[in-house]
Order: structure tokens, then C-alpha cells, then sequence
């Protein structure tokens, strides 16, 4: 892709400061109004089925406006909530795009209104992200340095490959980045142009050699 970016799930973090979080889920329930609306029928069966102690808010939303019927799942974290999940009322998924359109719509229509009856912080991921929002400079640095091989379909089996590879691999340990091997491989095909096999063979390459650095991190004296 021209600017290097993939489309990803984004993260909805919302936060009242000083205050219990009662506030904040009050004011979220009163905001929902028609598409959405707050479905606690829905809350009692997940509290059941989970036995959690955690707070959880769930809203549900009509079709309408070229956006799928959805639930989204809101959970207590810390002083406030995380969206933790959107799935489609109807059979299916919804993919990063949908996803992130339902979330979008959430916080317009849902989350702005809220904040006009409590302060609250909200903090909302990008929807595409790239090397730059994952990795440290030197790790993106040393991934671009082996991806841009002009033989691809060899992985990381050359020597001179294997070298940029391991570059990175110990880039991303040194600084204990969260990058996941499945965002790794969609990068590799989707910004890349990696062949399918050749980049899942190096996302499992990536996530076993990071349990095996962590691995002997932990056991080393």
C-alpha cells in the first residue's frame, strides 16, 4: 500500500479521572439514544456466563446508514472502559473496516454526547497503522533493511537474509514491543508484497524465536 499502512481494529479506551467509574457509565447509558441503545439483558447473560466482578456495558445498534446491527461490549478497566468487542447481530464477522466504522459511529453518536454530561478522556487508536506506530525506530529500521531484498521467495534462508532477519528479531525483544506475529505477516503481504506461504512462514519464525529469546531471558541466572 502507498503509505505503508494497514487497516487494523482500533482501541477505545475511556477514562473519568477523579472520580468512580459509576459516572462515566451513567452518562454513556443516558447519551444512547436511537440507533443505539443500551442492552442490559445482554450484560446480565455475559456477567452469567463469565462470573466476572468486572463492570461490563453493552450497547446495541439498529442497521442503519450503511453501518451492520451490532453489540458493542464495554469492560471496567482501571477508571473507566474498554471497548472490548463488536460483533454483528447477524451470523458473520465484521472485518477491520466494519468494525471500525461501528466503533467510529459509537463514539459520535454515543461517547460526544457523554462528555457533554462528564469530562472524560478518550483515547481512540488509528484505524491504519504501520511500522512507525509498532516499532521502535531501530526495529523498523532493520524490517524495511530485510524486506527489501529483491528475492522473496526465499524468506530468510540466505545468509546475508538470515542476518537483517535476526537484526530485527532482536530489535523488537531488546525493546519488549508488542508487535503480534498476525499484524507482522498481513504487513508483510499487504504493504510487502510478500507471497502468502513465504510470509506466514516468517511470522511463525518471528513468534517462536521471541518465546525462545523470552524463554531464556526468564531461566537465565
Amino acid at each position: 500500500m502507498a503509505d505503508g499502512k494497514i487497516e487494523v481494529f482500533q482501541d477505545l479506551y475511556l477514562y473519568k479521572r477523579e472520580s468512580n467509574r459509576e459516572v462515566l457509565r451513567t452518562a454513556l447509558i443516558k447519551a444512547a439514544t436511537t440507533p443505539w441503545r443500551h442492552h442490559a439483558e445482554q450484560e446480565k447473560k455475559i456477567i452469567e456466563c463469565t462470573g466476572t466482578n468486572d463492570d461490563v456495558i453493552v450497547f446495541k445498534r439498529d442497521e442503519s446508514d450503511g453501518i451492520d446491527a451490532v453489540e458493542l461490549s464495554l469492560w471496567s478497566d482501571n477508571s473507566g472502559f474498554k471497548v472490548s468487542n463488536i460483533v454483528p447481530c447477524e451470523l458473520g464477522s465484521l472485518g477491520e473496516y466494519k468494525y471500525n466504522l461501528a466503533l467510529q459511529d459509537f463514539v459520535n453518536q454515543v461517547v460526544t454526547p457523554a462528555k457533554k454530561i462528564t469530562e472524560f478522556d478518550v483515547i481512540n487508536s488509528q484505524s491504519r497503522q504501520g511500522l512507525d506506530d509498532w516499532l521502535t525506530p531501530d526495529a523498523a529500521k532493520a524490517l524495511r533493511q530485510f524486506s527489501g531484498t529483491p528475492n522473496k521467495s526465499t524468506g530468510s534462508s540466505h545468509p546475508a537474509d538470515r542476518r537483517r532477519w535476526l537484526t530485527f528479531i532482536f530489535a523488537v525483544h531488546r525493546a519488549n514491543l508488542s508487535l503480534n506475529a498476525e499484524l507482522l505477516q498481513r504487513w508483510f503481504i499487504e504493504v510487502a508484497s510478500w507471497p502468502q506461504d513465504i510470509a506466514q512462514e516468517l511470522a511463525i519464525e518471528y513468534e517462536f524465536a521471541l518465546e525462545i529469546l523470552q524463554q531464556y531471558e526468564a531461566e537465565s541466572p
